[in-house]
């Protein structure tokens, strides 16, 4: 079931994201979890030199990070904001604050990247709609 954005905004700027060391522990495992687990995401750039990928619930960057050393041009998408803050200043991540909902841009992405994000919007149709 959809939430609210209130709600949502709520969720993802709970305060345990002000911790540094559960911050820092939360990006590590994610990291460490995403290259266990996706590691046939590394020969994605041989398919497409110079892609483009937005990420939409990018949390920290650590997927974005990754796909930025392998030659990609990213942006992410986030609704907690000490995550942009942290993919921004400490990762150098081009990644804003915000939904897809109300997300403008004139680049156009090879790839959009909605992993487990359909499920809290409040019309994944029109969202499908707008990423083609």
């Amino acid at each position: 079931m959809p939430f609210n954005k209130e709600f949502l905004t709520y969720f993802f700027n709970y305060p345990f994201s002000k911790k540094k060391k559960i911050r820092k522990l939360i990006f590590l495992s994610n990291y460490i979890r995403f290259k266990r687990k996706w590691k046939k995401c590394y020969k994605i750039p041989s398919y497409i030199a110079n892609g483009r990928i937005l990420e939409v619930g990018c949390s920290y960057g650590g997927f974005l990070i990754l796909l930025k050393n392998l030659g990609w041009m990213v942006k992410g998408l986030e609704l907690n904001k000490e995550a942009v803050k942290f993919a921004k200043n400490r990762l150098k991540l081009d990644v804003e604050n915000g939904s897809i909902e109300d997300f403008q841009s004139d680049v156009q992405f090879d790839i959009i990247y909605l992993k487990m994000v359909l499920e809290h919007v409040e019309s994944p149709k029109k969202v499908l709609t707008k990423c083609f």
